[in-house]
């Protein structure tokens, strides 16, 4: 790799993990695990009395060191992390963008798509040591508080595939903030595709339901399911989920590059 491109990287690693957003993900990253332990311990201790459809709570709620890092993750993923992650990635483009440093960078005599490979290397690095965080001590406060023995394969390819799944959530997000000049019209672009998306597995799941051939097996590629692909490790991964993942990071990286390849520099 160039060493141009490399500083790059560096700058961006710096910017990212400088910014309120990135602290603040790897904060709740931390507190997350920690939170869901102390939770998981009150429900060992003080619900075992504790019934829902007839069965104890504590029957219910997997109290092992997988159910420690797989709780975590669930929480992890529910709105606080995933939103904070796209406040991070509208900030690195849209919010450059508005205060007018992303072009400095964009006048610099390099190619303008590996502006968005710095970028986007840094916002998965963001990713990924908040997941590292999440997972070690999950499975550190599983291992000292509840049974140890169960095994974490699954969870563990949990964790792994959601670094996929922040990865189109960041390419995503570096598309829909080429196209705005502030974060919060990113967050409200994001939540208008969403809907979108939403309502389009709707209709194919609806016509699925009326015998339309191949139409419910089209949901699988749609990107609301490609992001949700990490939540295979509780019942079992599918393979049409990262197909459609694979397609949306690719899509949508070549897109904001070429984007940027024709983004104005006033």
């Amino acid at each position: 790799m160039p060493l141009q491109i490399v500083a790059m990287i560096r700058a961006e690693l710096r910017a990212v993990f400088g910014r309120a957003s990135g602290k603040a993900a790897l904060a709740l990253s931390l507190l997350i695990p920690i939170v869901v332990a102390v939770v998981m311990a009150w429900i060992q201790q003080k619900a075992v009395d504790a019934r829902f459809n007839g069965m104890s709570v504590t029957q219910l709620a997997d109290l092992t060191i997988r159910g420690s890092a797989g709780y975590a993750l669930m929480v992890r993923n529910m709105v606080v992390l995933p939103l904070i992650l796209l406040l991070a990635t509208a900030a690195a483009v849209a919010g450059e963008r508005r205060d007018g440093t992303l072009r400095e960078v964009l006048v610099r005599p390099v190619p303008r798509w590996s502006v968005v490979l710095a970028k986007a290397t840094a916002l998965f690095s963001l990713s990924a040591a908040c997941l590292a965080l999440t997972l070690v001590v999950g499975l550190a406060l599983g291992a000292g508080m509840f049974d140890a023995s169960a095994p974490i394969s699954r969870v563990s390819l949990g964790y792994l595939s959601c670094l996929g799944t922040d990865l189109g959530l960041i390419c995503l997000a570096m598309l829909t903030a080429s196209l705005v000049r502030s974060v919060g019209g990113v967050v409200v672009l994001m939540i208008l595709l969403m809907m979108v998306d939403m309502a389009g597995r709707g209709i194919l799941t609806l016509a699925g339901n009326f015998g339309v051939e191949n139409a419910a097996a089209m949901v699988d590629y749609f990107p609301g399911a490609a992001l949700d692909a990490w939540e295979g490790w509780k019942d079992g991964f599918e393979v049409r989920p990262f197909v459609g993942l694979g397609i949306l990071v690719l899509s949508a990286f070549g897109l904001t590059c070429a984007r940027f390849h024709r983004m104005d520099v006033p």
